[in-house]
């Protein structure tokens, strides 16, 4: 008796699937379609199916290639370094690394879990052209690609100028785009093709001490290119752009100071340090520059949460200044 999930069992059979929708589309089927697909992008060099879109699940490192691993529909998409982005050139001074494999490792586990656009790499010629390697193998449901090549294409499509003179992105447009790595101090995006960075001073309208707190490779987030810097061979040489992702947003402070009135008190938690100062992130989301007073029973410490006074309310920089009379909404009734 045949078992069901043997595929050439149902292979041409009528499948009813969830909710009633018919589906022919059998293992078998979904792994062969997947296979054309990966054909179509290695051999089309532009339109939306020209490219495949997926996650980084993890990075394989061996004696001889260092490569990002993707899933799609049951293959596993390799991109080896040289394939996957643009690395800065290796400084042992400036980088802790042995050698450029292992900084090219360091950066590649970085982007574990964003998303991005691949296409197959062409099929490899060897011994004088007479030996030709296919860079998809059906059975291993292994494929070799290039996230760069991917890129390529989809610059040219939404960032290079048209014929008409026109560009379809121009610097003041929102675009979303994917959180590719994060560092301490900055979020690098990746949208149709093009990659930049953005600093933490422009991530949000409120203090970021660090940016891998609030975001994290796989997310999209829409931002304003505030500048594109288009180099002479465009074709060849992708724009610098510059980016905001807290000018999507209204800056808060200015409600801030309409809403809080010197004189008034507060509670909230302190969020950074520098000095003798305090940045203390109030409970309706206000930030106070604040002093510490000297009858507290304690120094303040990152995360306290303390009762606030304000002091000065500047309307022309929409800063508030302020004291912490308290390290607690106890110790200020006590």
């Amino acid at each position: 008796m045949a078992k069901f999930r043997d595929s050439e069992f149902y292979e041409k059979e009528t499948i009813i699937g969830i909710g009633g929708k018919l589906s022919t589309k059998t293992e078998k089927a979904k792994k062969e379609d997947a296979y054309n697909r990966l054909v179509y992008t290695r051999e089309s060099q532009s339109g939306e199916d020209a490219v495949i879109t997926g996650r980084v699940v993890g990075v394989e490192a061996t004696g001889s290639y260092v490569a990002a691993i993707v899933t799609y529909e049951g293959f596993k998409i390799l991109i080896e370094d040289k394939e996957f982005m643009d690395f800065p050139e290796f400084d042992p001074d400036r980088y802790p690394y042995p050698d450029e494999k292992k900084m090219h490792e360091v950066f590649m586990n970085s982007c574990i879990g964003a998303e991005i656009d691949f296409c197959v790499l062409p099929k490899i010629r060897t011994n004088g052209k007479t030996k030709v390697i296919d860079t998809i193998d059906l059975d291993a449901c292994v494929a070799w690609a290039s996230r760069k090549s991917a890129m390529r294409k989809r610059y040219r499509q939404m960032w290079c100028k048209h014929r008409d003179g026109s560009r379809y992105i121009t610097e003041g447009r929102a675009v979303e785009a994917r959180v590719v790595r994060v560092s301490n101090t900055c979020v690098f995006f990746e949208s149709n093709g093009v990659e930049f960075k953005v600093p933490i001073d422009e991530l949000s309208w409120a203090r970021i001490e660090n940016a891998r707190n609030y975001f994290a490779p796989g997310e999209k987030h829409i931002v304003r290119l505030l500048k594109i810097q288009y180099a002479e061979d465009e074709e060849t040489t992708k724009p610098e752009v510059t980016a905001s992702v807290k000018q999507m947003k209204e800056d808060p402070k200015e409600k801030w100071c309409r809403m809080i009135n010197v004189g008034e008190i507060y509670i909230g938690k302190i969020t950074a340090q520098h000095g003798t100062a305090f940045f203390v992130r109030l409970q309706n989301g206000a930030e106070v520059y604040c002093i510490a007073a000297k009858n507290l029973s304690r120094y303040p410490s990152n995360g306290d949460e303390c009762t606030v006074a304000i002091n000065i309310k500047d309307t022309e920089r929409n800063r508030l200044f302020g004291k912490i009379i308290a390290l607690s909404q106890r110790d200020f009734l006590l």
